[in-house]
C-alpha cells in the first residue's frame, strides 16, 4: 500500500493464478496519479515476485492501463476478448513482466 499522512493513495494485490503469479489489482487514486505511485507499487510487487523465486508475473490489464504497464517494462502475450455495451470489439490485454530485485 502507498499512503502519505495516513491517507492511502494507492494499492497493489499479488494472487496465484494456474500456478503462476497474477497482478490481481494495482489502483492509484485519481487525486494521486501520475506522481510515481503507481509505478512504485509496481516494483514492489516485482520486488516480491522476485523474493518468491518466480521469473516475473502475468497481468490481465485493463485496456486504459495497457500503456502504463508498457512503459514499466511488461511485455503484450495476448489478449482476451472483454466486450462492453458500445465497445463490441473490446479487449483485455493480457501482459507479462519480469521480476526485479528490490535495489
Amino acid at each position: 500500500m502507498a499512503e502519505r499522512d495516513g491517507v492511502a493513495l494507492g494499492f497493489a494485490v499479488l494472487a496465484r493464478e494456474n500456478g503462476t503469479l497474477a497482478l490481481s489489482d494495482l489502483w492509484v487514486t485519481p487525486a494521486a496519479m501520475r506522481q510515481g505511485i503507481g509505478r512504485l507499487l509496481l516494483r514492489q510487487v516485482q520486488a516480491e515476485v522476485a523474493r518468491a523465486g518466480e521469473a516475473g508475473l502475468s497481468i490481465d490489464a485493463d485496456p486504459q492501463a495497457e500503456a502504463f504497464y508498457l512503459r514499466c517494462g511488461a511485455e503484450r502475450r495476448g489478449q482476451l476478448p472483454a466486450p462492453i455495451p458500445g465497445q463490441p470489439e473490446r479487449v483485455r490485454p493480457q501482459l507479462w513482466l519480469a521480476a526485479r530485485p528490490a535495489g
